[in-house]
Order: structure tokens, then sequence, then C-alpha cells
């Protein structure tokens, strides 16, 4: 039986918007791909993977607080319309759960990572019969996402020996933070994009119902439009019942905001400089093929490093 190499990995980003769509921010879908099957006479024996962590929580309250802000005060000087009122129950809400877990993998990221997992053994089960070397990110939703994904893998393929690390030193490997000296954050091209396009005066009569007093609460429109859409975006990830801001602001709105949250994340991620990623892959891969272990080498990391590398080999 000739055997078969494999390469994982992992990412997801909208295009387009509909009541469930929200940038980097949306859930896993609970449907996979259609399944490739192997070249006749050839078997796996050997699985690299490179996969984002799961679902989680914003990643601060600085994010949140825009928007809270501005329509707790709307709402103390009785100017919220019922669409903001409504606003501001879910704005509400999301806080009140988020905090304590700002930046945290949320119980549905450990499904979706055990899912992931579940597909693997499935596809590869002679894969999963020796030794895997197992790295993550240091930051806690990584090695969440590590803990349910091997979980699961050693639940169904109980035989599996394990090797796990978590440092620093490999932070540059699988989640590198160059930025060119040429560098523009996406930070200040959103922004742009968002003022040439967001109609804001319509967009706060929505919410307000006076316009003047809006705009003077709101202060920076900008500002309390990327809020409330990061509000609506990680409704779903932390298991929260998810609502329809297009009924509230419109669907073009919508659309202008999802676009402006793909093009910020991009423009920070993007950026063709992981060599030692790519060396990684390679290196372990010669390993495996050498007849030498592990079996499988599982990285867990973020959109930050998975973006760098589709950018990275075109």
């Amino acid at each position: 039986m000739r055997r078969l190499f494999s390469i994982v990995a992992l990412l997801l980003f909208a295009c387009g918007v509909h009541a469930q769509d929200a940038g980097v921010m949306h859930p896993y879908p609970e449907t996979p791909g259609v399944e490739t099957p192997a070249p006749r006479g050839y078997k796996p024996f050997y699985l690299s993977h490179l996969g984002r962590h799961g679902s989680r929580y914003l990643s601060n309250e600085k994010i949140v607080l825009p928007a809270l802000t501005a329509l707790r005060e709307g709402d103390g000087q009785d100017v919220l319309t019922r669409d903001g009122r409504l606003l501001l129950e879910r704005v509400e809400e999301l806080y009140a759960a988020s905090n304590g877990m700002w930046g945290q993998l949320s119980a549905l990221g450990a499904e979706e990572h055990k899912h992931i997992a579940g597909r693997m053994v499935k596809r590869c089960p002679s894969v999963f019969v020796d030794s895997v070397r197992v790295v993550a990110s240091i930051y806690p939703r990584c090695i969440v996402s590590m803990a349910a994904s091997t979980g699961e893998i050693q639940r169904l393929a109980p035989k599996t020996k394990w090797s796990f690390t978590a440092g620093n030193r490999y932070q540059s490997i699988i989640n590198t933070r160059h930025r060119p000296s040429t560098w523009v954050p996406g930070a200040s091209i959103q922004r742009r994009y968002l003022e040439e396009r967001l109609d804001m005066e319509p967009l706060l009569s929505r919410i307000f119902t006076d316009g003047g007093k809006g705009r003077d609460i709101v202060g920076k429109p900008v500002a309390f439009f990327k809020s409330v859409y990061a509000v609506w975006s990680d409704y779903e990830a932390i298991g929260l019942e998810p609502f329809d801001l297009t009924t509230i602001l419109g669907a073009d709105a919508v659309k202008i905001l999802t676009a402006s949250d793909n093009i910020s994340h991009y423009r920070n991620m993007a950026i063709p400089n992981i060599d030692s990623l790519i060396v990684d892959i390679v290196s372990r891969a010669d390993v495996a093929l050498a007849g030498q272990k592990p079996s499988a080498d599982l990285r867990y990391t973020h959109d930050n490093g998975l973006m760098r590398l589709f950018v990275q080999i075109g």
C-alpha cells in the first residue's frame, strides 16, 4: 500500500453577508466541505495540521465600550428609539456574558475543535496509531483548543502517544507578528473606508430619536458602529442567541461594516513573512518521510498565522 502525506489547514473568513455572517468571529460551519478521497492505492501515514483556535469572546471590553457607553447615555436621556433600546439590551447581554472571559475560548470553540479532531481521525485512522507532536500558541484560547482537540483524538484513538509544547520560542513559528517598515495598520484603512461609505445621519436616526443629541452622545460615529458590529459578530460565537443587525441598521450598512472588518483583518494579517512556519512544516514532514516519528504534527495558532501562510504560499 502506497503512503499518503496529508496537510490540513483551517481558515474562515466571511465573504458577503447575511443574518449569520460576522467576519472573522463567525463560528465554524457545522457541516464540513466535500471530502476528497485519497488516490487509489494510497493510505495516509502522516498528517500535518495547522488550525486556528475555536470561537471565542472578544479580546477586551474596550471593543464594547463605545457602543455600551453611548447607548446607556442615550437611554438615560430618553432619546433611544425602539431599535436603540433593543440594541442596548443586546450589548448589555454580551457585556455581562463576556466579563471575566475576554479573549478566552468559548464552550462552542471547544466543541468546534472536538468536531474537527473527530473528522481527522475518521478520515485518517491509520495516522493516529503512534506518536503525535503538538505545539500551541501561548494564548489560553489556543491551549484550550489544543486540549479539546487532542482529548477527542485520545478518546477515539486511545493508543496514540503524545508530546505537548507551548512557549515563546515557538511563537515566531506559528504566530509571528512581524510588520514591515512600510506597514499601515488595518484600523486606519478601515476608518477611512467607513467614513467614505457609511451615511452616518440616517444610521444614527435609527437608534436615537434626536439625531443631533445622538451624534453628540456618540462623539465618534465610526468607533460607535465598529463597536456595535463587533458585539453583533461575537454573539453566536459565545453561545448567545444571534440577532439580526440588518433589521436595525439595514442590509447595506451591515455589508459595508462586514467588508471594512474583513479589510482591516486582512491588512493586519496578510503579510508574507512566515518562512519559519513553512520551514517547520517541511522539516517535520521530512522527518516523517524518513520513517522517523511522529505520525502527526498538530499546531494550534491564530488566524494571523494562517492568513500569513496562505499569502506566503500564494
